[in-house]
């Protein structure tokens, strides 16, 4: 038997596949091949973080307000931070927000935020703050909650 004869269609007969359709197969399959291999090396996909996730609660008192770490999640830390955002007409510049403890890395820690006038004749006096709590694990971080408070000044 001749093998030229094996590769010879005969006069009527069609060929199993059109040499021009493999051709577009082979590149088809090259261009997926090489997507494949370049999401490998690349490591595309692999780029996103999780976000870091804490929970806290807020219980208010007239002259405090206090945060606490309920669920830790996966954040080494989280930071209490507040801003006097409204207050008397008047009010003086060295009036601030303290945090006591800001930084809470337990669950169960807790954050107690006061105001305070530096001046004996404003205690007493109606404050809006707005507290802050971030989220911390290495270089990533979320802000797990900011709302504002009603508060006084202490006495």
């Amino acid at each position: 038997m001749r093998l030229k004869k094996v590769f010879e269609v005969e006069e009527g007969e069609d060929p199993a596949v059109s040499p021009v359709i493999g051709v577009i197969l082979m590149v088809a399959i090259t261009v997926i091949l090489a997507a494949v291999i370049a999401a490998f090396v690349l490591d595309l996909g692999q780029s996103q973080s999780a976000n870091v996730n804490a929970g806290v609660n807020v219980n208010e008192h007239s002259e405090e307000i206090t945060v606490q770490l309920t669920d830790r999640g996966n954040a080494e830390s989280v930071i209490i931070s507040a801003e006097i955002i409204d207050g008397p007409s008047g009010m003086d510049d060295d009036t601030e927000a303290d945090v006591a403890d800001e930084d809470l890395s337990s669950t169960g820690d807790r954050a107690t935020v006061t105001i305070d006038t530096g001046d004996p004749a404003d205690d007493g006096e109606d404050f809006e703050v707005r507290i802050t709590a971030v989220a911390e694990s290495g270089d990533d971080s979320t802000v797990v909650l900011s709302n504002e408070y009603p508060i006084q000044s202490e006495p």
